[in-house]
């Protein structure tokens, strides 16, 4: 009996479908519609949105080892918490806490959290 609704659902929507989509315009081709209209995007790079506030800052992988990336590269980007490998770990070829640790916390770092 289950089977049998089912089997009339599907094949009631599937002429729904077929209708509406035989009803539907043919004569206008997508890429000719797109083509004759010509949306532009202007930036204006004179504009300031404010300082920079340093809410989030995010990269995947983002430690391998020691001193990469540089110190002066985590100084700028200001990152407070961290998520890194366990140590010895197997996930990833890089970024083991024993390694990426010190370059991290010397560099401005607060917390570190291993996966």
């Amino acid at each position: 009996m289950k089977k049998n609704v089912l089997v009339i659902l599907v094949s009631i929507v599937i002429l729904v479908l077929g209708l509406s989509l035989s009803s539907c315009s043919t004569k206008t081709d997508i890429r000719d519609a797109s083509l004759s209209s010509n949306p532009t995007l202007n930036i204006d790079f004179t504009l300031s949105e404010g300082e920079i506030s340093y809410g989030a800052t995010g990269y995947l992988y983002g430690f391998s080892e020691d001193g990469v990336p540089s110190g002066d590269l985590l100084q700028a980007l200001k990152p407070k918490i961290a998520a890194v490998k366990a140590a010895d770990g197997l996930q990833h070829p890089v970024g083991d806490v024993l390694h990426v640790a010190s370059t991290f916390i010397d560099n401005g770092g607060e917390k570190l959290f291993i996966y």
